[in-house]
């Protein structure tokens, strides 16, 4: 009974004796360092040992997904089924791929051509000239075609519509920049 007292009383002050040596190691030489208030630290190699870093994402452009969601409201459409997809967009200075989203309506749905100029129309779009059914909004660009029967490259019964959205890159020129006009109008 005694050596058991003993063994528990020796195993009680190594760890106590343990901690006491750690705690004193880590108040004397610590191996995190916090940052410090107004310290210049320009890159993830100048944190110390162990630090989390954090970056701030550039925010995410929504304008194509959220355009076709309010396409899909249009239409009263339960369930949208957006994709990646891309695209050919021309003009008279030159045409570009744009990576973008689309969407598929359904062929029962009843809506033609002439309605979706109307919609697009409406909400601030204007059509482009060299391209059939392509549409314009500052850099926001869509183009629509009717699903074809990829065997007999015609018109499906019951055909849906596609509409392809993108962005076009302005410093690419491939549009007409709003703020050159007024550039221009202002020089001559």
């Amino acid at each position: 009974m005694k050596t058991k007292i003993a063994a528990l009383i020796t195993a009680l002050l190594i760890i106590f004796i343990g901690a006491g040596g750690v705690y004193y190691i880590s108040q004397t030489n610590p191996q995190v360092k916090g940052v410090v208030d107004g310290a210049d630290q320009t890159g993830p190699e100048e944190l110390p040992v162990n630090q989390s870093v954090r970056y701030i994402e550039e925010p995410v452009d929504t304008r194509v997904e959220d355009w076709l969601k309010s396409i899909g409201q249009e239409f009263d459409l339960s369930t949208l089924n957006i994709s990646d997809g891309s695209f050919i967009w021309i003009t008279e200075i030159g045409e570009e791929e744009v990576f973008g989203q689309t969407i598929i309506l359904d062929g029962s749905l009843d809506v033609s051509e002439d309605v979706l100029v109307e919609l697009f129309g409406r909400n601030g779009f204007e059509e482009n000239p060299e391209q059939l059914s392509g549409f314009i909004k500052k850099d926001l660009v869509c183009l629509t075609r009717i699903s074809v029967d990829e065997k007999t490259s015609e018109e499906k019964d019951n055909a849906g519509i596609e509409i392809r959205c993108g962005l076009v890159d302005l410093e690419k020129n491939i549009i007409e920049n709003p703020a050159d006009e007024t550039t221009n109008e202002t020089i001559n």
